[in-house]
């Protein structure tokens, strides 16, 4: 009777997800507007003033590419509704939805890009445009997700990761904090303007999405529903997951039609 009131629950949950995320993916094309966003790479080149006797160096960037903030935010929308949909499905007709094969993986999953995008619309908004620091931040985000998720897969047949691993993962968990903080903290100390509130708003809201659903992924499964892995704990992850969720989409949303 339990199992049955927690999967009524989740289902309730991501119905009303899925029509939250339509809703706000409509707005997004709507009002979003067609604002952009520059990719840099940074790179040497010569101070031709001051280059006299000798080759003096001088710091440049160049434009690789301009994307729009809303293409990114339609995709992240796209993304944000697979588990709704899947769940859905599966509710509806067990045998049809790949949900059912292994519902932590594909939550993992979701939770992992959904965090990657939204840490690095929320960076790029910060002021962060060079290719490679957002490479790596990105990367970071995934490999965190991809980290815990081996070390909790592991933690049921062995004792744990390595300390070596371990200090892997917590390097891995800093740099996106870092990145954003450093940005936001240059931008108000040596650029002496402060960004609008809504960027610090999406910081906040990002760095708190990947620490949500990286405890998800960390807390281990007590109980099956079916062919599904409910972890205890899962209907209040899940619904404090997709709240962040919605609104880091809403303001950003938001932001992007004040650029």
């Amino acid at each position: 009777m339990k199992d049955k009131v927690e999967k009524n629950r989740l289902f309730a949950i991501y119905v009303a997800s899925l029509l939250i995320f339509i809703a706000l993916g409509v707005v997004a094309i709507l009002w979003s507007g067609r604002a952009d966003f520059q990719i840099t790479s940074s790179y040497l080149t010569s101070n031709d003033l001051a280059s006299q006797t000798t080759t003096v160096f001088a710091p440049a960037s160049r434009v690789l590419w301009a994307i729009q903030y809303r293409q990114v935010l339609i995709v992240m929308i796209v993304l944000a509704l697979f588990l709704p949909v899947s769940f859905i499905r599966y509710k509806l007709n067990p045998g049809l939805s790949i949900l059912a094969e292994n519902y932590r993986k594909w939550r993992s999953a979701d939770k992992a890009i959904c965090s990657a995008i939204a840490v690095f619309l929320a960076a790029e908004l910060t002021g962060l445009q060079d290719f490679f620091s957002l490479i790596v931040v990105v990367l970071s985000v995934l490999g965190i997700y991809g980290l815990v998720y081996l070390a909790e897969s592991r933690a049921q047949s062995e004792p744990g990761l390595s300390l070596f691993a371990q200090t892997i993962v917590r390097w891995f968990f800093v740099l996106p904090y870092l990145a954003i903080i450093l940005v936001a903290g240059g931008t108000w100390f040596f650029g002496m303007i402060r960004s609008p509130w809504y960027v610090y708003v999406l910081d906040v809201l990002a760095l708190v999405y990947v620490s949500l659903g990286i405890c998800t992924v960390e807390h281990r499964p007590a109980k099956k529903i079916g062919p599904i892995n409910i972890k205890a704990g899962t209907v209040g992850f899940t619904l404090i997951d997709q709240l962040v969720k919605a609104t880091f989409i809403f303001i950003l949303i938001f932001a992007i039609h004040k650029q």
